[in-house]
């Protein structure tokens, strides 16, 4: 692990150069750009995307954001867990169809779905209607 102190901001490295070609670079500084930016083409960026790509490096790599991006990460991970429960809630979840008249909700009377090109299969699903 890095310490502080040997955290080497490409930003504060490039802010003389954001807007320079690539070609007109010094050679130190190319041969960061051409590694740090792979596969973006430096030419191809403006000034401005060229230092937000350059902050969002130096934000991935300096160790004084290592809590931060921890805890974002542990945040989405805990996201993807609640979406990955709610799904198997929602798939034992099968209500009756009293249950989905209270609900409002409505299925076709038929699913036609054919499994092989020249014939179907047709599978009665109960159709709620809607009371008066």
């Amino acid at each position: 692990m890095r310490r502080m102190s040997e955290f080497d901001s490409l930003t504060l490295a490039l802010e003389p150069w954001f807007d320079t070609p690539l070609s007109d670079l010094p050679d130190a500084i190319r041969k960061r750009v051409v590694e740090e930016f792979f596969p973006m083409p430096w030419d191809d960026l403006s000034a401005e995307q060229r230092r937000s790509g350059a902050l969002q490096m130096d934000y991935q790599h300096d160790p004084a954001t290592e809590q931060d991006q921890q805890r974002w990460w542990d945040f989405w991970q805990e996201v993807e867990d609640l979406k990955r429960q709610i799904g198997q809630w929602e798939a034992v979840a099968a209500p009756t169809a009293t249950e989905r008249i209270r609900i409002g909700i409505s299925t076709p009377l038929f699913e036609v779905s054919p499994p092989f090109p020249s014939e179907s299969i047709v599978k009665f699903v109960p159709k709620v209607y809607d009371r008066p």
